[in-house]
């Protein structure tokens, strides 16, 4: 009954955003059109088609950043930042495919104020549900029942958390201490199933008895009660636990970086289509800069090294050559010159870097051949750079954490500082990003790729 009310207001809630958008929207255009000074707008009905195309973009964001989910344990706060990225992530997207069909009947003054109107307009109404909701449960209503089994004379750490989040709508109905010793533990759990009202069931026992409660597990499944283990096994400080089914047996992953299916293959497929969309615009640039590297010095076009790709996976990765030609053998020669703390290895002046190489590292030019790498599947692009396996070698352990993820052609530390930065700061950032990977901390690194080319700051 609960999923089906749960289902029932998840709809009503998408519904709501939708008048509520439709509204933002028309607002908008009532604003744009009595605005004095400005030129006058085109009628509405060449304004109405693009609302057809943002109700379901916005919506499939806002699931995307689990607006929909329960909102019991987030904040308001949580849920702003969901509406911010969804509406920004998708005015983005609309922009782009009016410049790509270049439709100017749209004014930018009209999309910019019902941006502005929308985010303002759902936080609101987020708001007023919340608000509801609140004095609802503080009515004593809207509560899910929880019946918790747990061990020792103290109710527990988990009936101690829910105590102090009323807001969450959970309440401990009742409470069972677990005696792995007793077998009447099991008849009082079967007969308070049968005779009460019970949402869900808590388990919140030490990890040695958690293989005792088969039978009152099976007993939930046969009611059709929602049951959950609390797993007192392990307690991560960055790895987040996911359910997972293995064959139809239940398996605990502990997992440095998302598990999120649908994000992550939203990431792979554009990934390649940059890239070919990049390889063919940027063609004419590919065979000049193949020309002045070909006239200018001895050796292959393209530089060749292999490099350590996710989990350590080794990978043949390609540049536009820089250097001299057999630059690795004379290495060795110019160690003394080293400018960086750590398993790197640069020089500001290096006297292996040719004329038109140091043009090309200046722009990041050199990096172009990658968009191959993409293609192939080696690499992404955003994510933490690719490393040589002897610096891998070199690695604390901690820092090998950075190989957790596929590494790109442009990443959150060449933004921010790029050679200037120590590599402690280069693992931190890396860190940073795989710990909080979203596709619009992608998108917000792309844009700010772009000016850190052009100036060509920081890099050498």
């Amino acid at each position: 009954m609960l999923r089906e009310r749960a289902h029932i207001f998840k709809n009503f809630d998408r519904a709501a955003d939708g008048v509520v958008i439709i509204i933002s929207y028309l607002l908008a255009y009532i604003i744009r059109a009595n605005l004095p000074g400005l030129s006058s707008l085109s009628p509405l009905i060449y304004y109405l088609w693009l609302l057809v195309l943002i109700v379901p973009i916005w919506l499939i964001l806002f699931t995307h950043f689990g607006l929909y989910e329960s909102q019991r344990m987030k904040s308001i706060s949580d849920q702003f930042v969901s509406i911010l990225k969804g509406v920004l992530i998708g005015g983005v997207a609309v922009v782009s495919i009016l410049f790509l069909f270049k439709y100017t009947r749209i004014s930018r003054i009209f999309l910019f104020i019902f941006l502005f109107l929308d985010i303002t307009f759902l936080w609101i109404e987020k708001a007023i549900v919340r608000e509801c909701l609140w004095r609802i449960r503080r009515g004593g209503r809207n509560f899910r029942n929880i019946l918790l089994v747990s061990e020792g004379d103290d109710k527990g750490s988990f009936y101690n958390l829910v105590d102090k989040h009323p807001e969450w709508g959970l309440k401990v109905v009742h409470r069972l201490r677990f005696n792995p010793d007793s077998k009447k533990i099991t008849k009082k759990f079967t007969r308070y199933l049968k005779e009460n009202v019970v949402d869900s069931v808590f388990f919140d026992l030490s990890s040695e008895n958690l293989g005792k409660i088969a039978p009152m597990l099976q007993f939930c499944e046969e009611m059709g009660v929602e049951s959950h283990t609390l797993v007192d096994i392990h307690t991560p400080v960055i790895a987040k636990p996911y359910v997972e089914n293995f064959f139809d047996m239940p398996v605990i992953t502990f997992s440095t970086t998302t598990q999120r299916f649908i994000p992550l293959l939203v990431k792979n497929i554009s990934d390649r289509i940059l890239s070919l969309f990049s390889l063919a615009i940027l063609s004419p640039l590919f065979i000049l800069i193949s020309i002045l590297i070909n006239v200018t010095s001895r050796g292959p076009v393209l530089f060749r090294q292999k490099r350590v790709s996710k989990n350590g996976r080794i990978f043949t990765f390609y540049k536009f050559r820089t250097m001299v030609e057999d630059a690795d053998k004379i290495k060795d020669n110019f160690e003394h010159l080293d400018e960086t703390i750590g398993p790197i290895f640069k020089i500001r002046r290096d006297p292996r870097v040719t004329e038109v190489g140091r043009i090309l590292r200046r722009f990041s030019l050199d990096e172009l051949p990658q968009l191959f790498n993409v293609i192939i599947g080696d690499m992404s692009i955003v994510g933490p750079r690719p490393p040589i396996p002897e610096e891998v070698e070199l690695y604390k352990t901690w820092q090998r954490r950075r190989l957790s993820m596929k590494p790109g052609i442009t990443c959150l530390w060449q933004v921010s500082g790029r050679s200037s930065l120590d590599f402690e700061n280069w693992v931190e950032l890396d860190l940073w990003y795989i710990d909080n990977w979203s596709l619009s901390i992608d998108l917000e690194i792309l844009l700010r790729t772009i000016p850190a080319v052009l100036t060509g700051k920081g890099a050498w």
